[in-house]
């Protein structure tokens, strides 16, 4: 301990008397464990520690696959025949998106939930904060209203009040008992505020064609998920036969809980902790080069100590040590970096995505992140330490100890070091080839067709106490005043209502079939977007009439069934391009086509619109849209406080939320998009400047080493352009070796990106040929001022050095 102690002391002293290399290094350490820690922490927050449940490698999610949706919600009947049938379960549980308006002294607040079937929580093993959640195993309706608040509403609406259980809450003009209050954190799969319970009529319960549920269950002691999965294509087989008329053709998959919750968000992960990877092996590498420079000019030293019989060993653990003390100093610094770095990070996200991101408003560097940055710190140390001490503890007395010894940069580690500046070169390459991809991909994402107009388009949640418009007519009454109400607002140019807004999320389908052909069983019925609207949702929107008429206030509920379809549609249904006036029917309804309209991306920008079929509310059910969509003459966002006044004349339960300009939209579907593009291009930008300096130390370093053999060339007639042009030389040499393998390596990032990838193939000749061209420019400079000093080496003082 005293020994290591003594190294410890002369490691301080050596490195403060190299403060130069100290800084530098330390610094470039910090930056590769600040950006691992950063990238370790949102995976932490989102993926390891986003699902607070018991035993989770032990819950599954269950879904259905049809010809047209690899994952699809499950169905009311799905969830009923598994909690009778399925024996490698030990729980089923089932919940569904809510949302509601809770009332207060403020007026209304729309909140969101879910409604969870009996057992949700003790499925999950989740214990309540205070008071209890729902009991029992009945599909029966509760006897009373029952309400499960979640910690973040409790806090904010209700002050923490640890009274809270067994008071009573009206959501939706209804009154509900607060029951329990859950910790923080819990959440499943997104930003929940409440529970409240969920039950279905038996005849509910032989339902296989109503989806939107998400299946959560619990493998039975002993199961395993290849068990369940035969018993799920079992039971698929029996579903279909006992119920024909509803067969889609569909069968359940058992797939971990983890993966239907979460999943989609790890698939932006793989390229940042690959980036960061590339950070953490570039600053390694350079590092090792600015100690295998530094042992060079300690030869003399070190040779010394060898000649006074220090053994190896004990050469190299001095040396281990300083390596240690600069990784321990790139800890703390890198901490430092990353703590600033958490709020920008977490506030980079938009509000609305933040949403479905469990548990993200909770990231922070915690005692986890230290960890890691420390075993970091250590795989750092074994990274760029280990072969640079083995090197220098086994050093050539003789030449060394020399007087005249200049060394050569093969003797003193030039080859290595070379190799080393090739490394990081080739890795800045595939970060590079990766950030310029994102960034192409996300220009042709912005300028995308969406078949929708954006400018001047207004969104907004719309929230209405049900009980109150449970009539057909009551409904049908209240959305024609709205629609009317707000249209009549000066600067409002049209307004319609949908529960279908594009890149929402929320996603409708429906299998249909075409008059005056063949009955066609329905698991072989194509299948197209639902979308369900008012009247004017197109004008509102943007959306190009192409063939017919829009819906009018005559398509009400007495009037012949119409629709409008999507080109796409027309297209396949009707190559000939006679669409109006076919019929189509879909949910044993005939509907007449009134109108084709231009295809829009309802899923998403980066996906291509799908067939879709446009039904009018106000006709079909006499529902209420849960959107509203306003096209202004001018600034959207200015109509927004008259807009919650003429709604609160209307009826002061109702409200609206989330008001959002479609151009906002669009940009919060795009985020993730932007943030991979941003760290990436962050990520490359360090690794191309890191790589710099790898080629700046390599030069200067060849340069100095090759002073005397300079001077002897310009003594004897070089000039300097030749000799400026014999360093770049050797500085291209290395870019080409890097490019040479960084080629590659960018070939591979393109295709582990290529599923993010919109409009750009994953070896597109613009990107690589433009990263290629920066990485040679970027070179060339770094080469550029070791050359010149190469160039103005006095002859006469450089033969004079020993």
């Amino acid at each position: 301990m005293m020994s290591l102690g003594k190294d410890v002391r002369l490691a301080v002293r050596a490195l403060a008397r190299s403060r130069g290399f100290t800084v530098v290094a330390a610094l470039s350490l910090a930056l590769g464990i600040a950006a691992c820690t950063l990238i370790f922490s949102a995976l932490d927050t989102l993926i390891l520690r986003a699902l607070p449940f018991e035993a989770l490698d032990r819950l599954v999610g269950i879904s259905e696959t049809t010809r047209d949706c690899p994952s699809c919600s499950s169905s009311v009947g799905d969830y009923a025949v598994l909690r009778r049938d399925a024996r490698a379960l030990r729980g089923v549980a089932t919940t569904v998106p809510w949302s509601g308006t809770l009332a207060g002294r403020d007026g209304a607040e729309r909140v969101e939930g879910r409604r969870v079937t009996p057992g949700f929580f003790a499925l999950l093993g989740a214990r309540p904060a205070l008071g209890r959640t729902f009991d029992g195993d009945s599909l029966a309706p509760p006897p009373l209203r029952s309400v499960v608040l979640g910690d973040r509403l409790w806090r904010t609406r209700f002050g923490g009040d640890s009274t809270i259980v067994g008071r009573t809450i009206t959501l939706n003009g209804l009154a509900y008992t607060v029951t329990g209050v859950m910790p923080p954190r819990f959440a499943f799969g997104g930003v929940d505020d409440l529970w409240i319970p969920l039950w279905f009529s038996p005849g509910q319960e032989r339902d296989h064609l109503s989806h939107g549920y998400l299946l959560a269950a619990r493998l039975a002691p002993g199961a395993t998920r290849a068990r369940l999965q035969t018993e799920l294509d079992g039971i698929s087989k029996r579903i279909a036969a006992t119920y024909p008329e509803q067969n889609l053709g569909m069968r359940l998959r058992a797939r971990p809980l983890a993966d239907a919750l979460v999943g989609d968000i790890r698939r932006y992960f793989v390229p940042l902790l690959a980036g960061v990877g590339f950070v953490l092996l570039i600053v390694c590498a350079n590092v090792a080069n600015l100690t295998l420079a530094r042992a060079s000019e300690r030869r003399r030293e070190i040779a010394l100590r060898a000649a006074l019989g220090a053994r190896r060993w004990r050469v190299a653990r001095q040396l281990l040590v300083e390596s240690a003390l600069l990784a321990a100093a790139g800890v703390v610094l890198g901490l430092g970096v990353a703590a600033v770095c958490v709020p920008v990070l977490r506030g980079g996200v938009p509000a609305h995505l933040r949403q479905s991101l469990p548990g993200w408003d909770a990231l922070a560097l915690d005692a986890r992140a230290a960890g890691f940055s420390v075993a970091v710190g250590v795989a750092c140390v074994l990274l760029f330490g280990v072969v640079p001490a083995l090197r220098s503890s086994r050093p050539d007395l003789s030449a060394a100890l020399s007087e005249g010894s200049r060394g050569s940069t093969s003797a003193d580690g030039g080859s290595l070091r070379r190799a080393l500046v090739v490394a990081q070169l080739a890795l800045a390459l595939s970060l590079l080839a990766g950030g310029a991809l994102m960034t192409r991909s996300l220009a042709k994402l912005v300028v995308a067709d969406t078949g929708f107009r954006a400018e001047r388009a207004l969104t907004m949640a719309l929230q209405v106490p049900a009980r109150k418009y449970a009539g057909a007519d009551a409904a049908r009454r209240f959305v024609e005043r709205t629609r009317a109400q707000i249209a009549a607002l000066p600067g409002v140019a049209a307004v319609a209502g949908t529960w279908n807004l594009p890149l929402s999320g929320e996603r409708n389908f429906t299998q249909y079939d075409l008059a005056g052909r063949a009955p066609t069983p329905l698991a072989e019925q194509p299948s197209a977007t639902d979308a369900w609207v008012t009247p004017g949702y197109f004008a509102a929107l943007g959306i190009a009439l192409r063939q017919g008429r829009d819906f009018t206030p005559q398509d009400d509920s007495t009037a012949p069934r119409v629709v409008l379809v999507s080109e796409s549609f027309a297209r396949r249904a009707w190559p000939a391009g006679d669409a109006i006036g076919r019929g189509v029917i879909t949910n044993g309804t005939t509907y007449a086509v009134v109108g084709v309209v231009a295809d829009v991306r309802q899923d998403g920008v980066e996906i291509a619109a799908t067939p879709a079929i446009y039904r009018d509310i106000e006709q079909t059910s006499g529902g209420i849209p849960t959107a509203l969509v306003v096209r202004a003459r001018a600034e959207p966002t200015a109509l927004t406080a008259s807009i919650r006044r003429a709604l609160s004349a209307i009826d002061p339960d109702a409200a609206i939320a989330d008001v959002r300009t479609m151009p906002q939209v669009v940009g919060d579907y795009l985020a993730p998009w932007r943030l991979l593009a941003a760290l990436l291009g962050a990520f490359a930008g360090a690794a191309l400047g890191i790589a710099a300096v790898g080629i700046y130390g390599v030069m200067a370093y060849a340069v100095a080493q090759r002073t005397h053999e300079i001077g002897i060339r310009m003594a004897l007639g070089a000039e300097r352009a030749r000799v400026m042009t014999m360093v770049l030389r050797q500085a291209m040499a290395l870019v080409a070796a890097g490019v040479a393998f960084g080629a590659l390596g960018a070939l591979g990032t393109a295709r582990a990106l290529s599923f993010l990838l919109y409009g750009v193939g994953a070896g597109d000749p613009l990107a690589l040929g433009a990263v290629v061209a920066l990485l040679a420019v970027v070179a060339l400079v770094a080469a550029w001022v070791p050359a010149r000093r190469a160039a103005r080496v006095d002859p006469v003082v450089a033969l004079r050095a020993p």
